[in-house]
Parts: C-alpha cells; structure tokens; sequence
C-alpha cells in the first residue's frame, strides 16, 4: 500500500535560468506556487541580470550553477590564448571525442570559475553544481569540474543521470561508465549527490515502485519555458503527488 512506503525526498531543479524572459519567467512561477524548489543559472545567458534581480524574492529556493561551454559568448573573452579553446567546446558530442590537452583543461577551468564568480557577484549564494547539456559529466572534464569544487568549496552536483523510462535501451557499457563516473564524482573531493537523477516525466510516469524502493533522495530535472516542454508544464501544476506509488517530500539543494 502507498502509506507503507517511505517517503522519498524529492529536488526539482529547474534548469537554463537566464537563458531568456520566457524561460526566466516560468521558472519564477513556478518557484512562486511551490511546484518546483531549484534552480540552476547560466551565468553567460543573455537574460542573467534580470533573473537575479527577481531571484532574491525566492529565500527558500536553492540556486546552483549551470556551468556551460556549448551556448552563448563565454565569459572568458579577454584572455586571448583561452579564446580558441573555449570556442572549439561549442558541441558536447565534439567535446566526447576529444582527448583534451592541459592547456584545453585549464581554459574549461578558468572560464568555469568566471562563471561561479559571476554569480557570487549577482549576489547568489552557489547551492550546487549542474550543466548545460550535462557538460560536468563528461568524463574528460572531470579534472576540470573538481578543481572547481576544491576553488570554491562546492560539495554539492548533480549526478550522471541513473534512472531511465522502463522501455530505454541502455547498453551495459553506458550504465557501467556512468557508475564509474558518480562512484568517482562522490568520493575525488568528496561531494554530496542525491541518490538518483531523471527527468520529470519519467519519474512521475514509468519509475515503477520497485525501483522508488532503494531511493531516499532524488533531483527530477525540468525545462520551464522552453520548446516542447508542455507536457512537464501541465505534469508539474497536476497533483501529481497523489498520483504516483508513494509518499514525497519536496527539499531544495540546501537541505540535502
């Protein structure tokens, strides 16, 4: 029965805050009827000072980092011998088949740190890391990713995602290489995760009970605002809670 099984806690984390008004704008909806209690900032998005000047409003909420290196201008510009290896990471599937030089390491670093150090100077307290198009959990960043967290002093990131809709054809291989990559994100520096990583949807449409079982924690990824992200609108302001298998509580990276 749903009351027998323990209650999971739960972060949504709403991810691209600044990326533009609409997107800026669904997510400070959203965080204003207690539908989703994260988010994560792009400090290169076209639309950052307009999110920060409205964030403030949010003292509950936690706001990480969305560190990027495939959209927008990077912050980086004015260090010239870093411009042609900032600029070549436009394309995560480029940056996967790259072995990546120090030089490249250290550029990805700096340009990292300028984003984190944008933020605090927005006057955010970083609560967490995580990425656009999941750039931290590529595996040739990691060097990259964990001299960030030493600088700044940041235990807390997102995982490689772990939990997938019943019917996804994950290879061995893939699911081996992403519990090697959080077994090493925990434990080099060590780093508080959540249990589980997925996306909204899946969650609340085909994680089956079984599988909720061995979770205690777990961040469910959202896009609000962005194209084709309907479905999770509607999901999100549903009672969505009383429709799944069991119990949840509903925290901010802060609390983890």
């Amino acid at each position: 029965m749903r009351n027998s099984l323990r209650s999971i806690s739960v972060i949504i984390n709403a991810d691209d805050l600044g990326i533009s008004d609409d997107v800026n704008e669904a997510i400070f909806d959203l965080l204003a009827r207690d539908q989703i209690t994260s988010t994560t900032l792009l400090a290169n998005g076209p639309r950052i000072k307009e999110a920060a000047a409205y964030a403030r409003r949010f003292t509950g909420a936690s706001f990480g980092v969305h560190l990027n290196l495939t959209e927008f201008e990077p912050l980086t510009r004015a260090i010239d011998r870093h411009i042609p290896t900032i600029r070549a990471l436009r394309n995560r599937n480029r940056i996967l088949q790259l072995a990546l030089k120090p030089t490249v390491l250290r550029a990805v670093y700096e340009e990292w740190c300028c984003q984190i150090e944008t933020l605090f100077s927005l006057g955010f307290p970083v609560s967490h890391i995580d990425s656009h198009q999941h750039i931290h959990t590529v595996p040739s960043l990691f060097p990259a990713l964990k001299a960030v967290q030493r600088r700044f002093g940041i235990r807390k990131v997102r995982l490689s995602r772990n939990v997938y809709a019943a019917d996804s054809n994950i290879s061995p291989a893939l699911a081996t290489s992403k519990w090697a990559f959080n077994w090493a994100l925990k434990r080099i520096y060590l780093t508080r995760t959540t249990d589980a990583f997925t996306d909204f949807v899946t969650f609340c449409k085909t994680v089956n009970k079984e599988a909720k079982r061995f979770y205690q924690t777990i961040e469910l990824m959202v896009h609000p605002g962005s194209a084709g992200s309907d479905e999770e609108s509607q999901l999100l302001r549903s009672s969505w809670k009383a429709n799944i298998d069991c119990p949840v509580t509903l925290r901010s990276y802060w609390l983890l």
